[in-house]
């Protein structure tokens, strides 16, 4: 019964870490990295490039919070 116990505290701990984590990083990458990143994109270029810039922000900070979560 303790074993049991202990393995479920270690379940919900590593559970709440993850989320602490996951959520860390969608804040910095998403709306910090992201945004200045199309904000630069836009003062120089103009909207249309901000357009594309922003979506390849997007998709490098997806893969960059994948490999986050999932290499722990």
């Amino acid at each position: 019964m303790k074993k049991a116990f202990q393995a479920i505290r270690r379940a919900a701990y590593s559970t709440l870490v993850f989320l602490f984590s996951a959520a860390l990083w969608i804040v910095s990458l998403f709306i910090l990295g992201a945004t200045s990143i199309v904000i630069g994109v836009h003062t120089i270029l103009g909207p249309g490039a901000a357009f594309i810039a922003s979506g390849i922000a997007m998709l490098i900070a997806c893969f960059l919070l994948k490999r986050a979560v999932t290499n722990g």
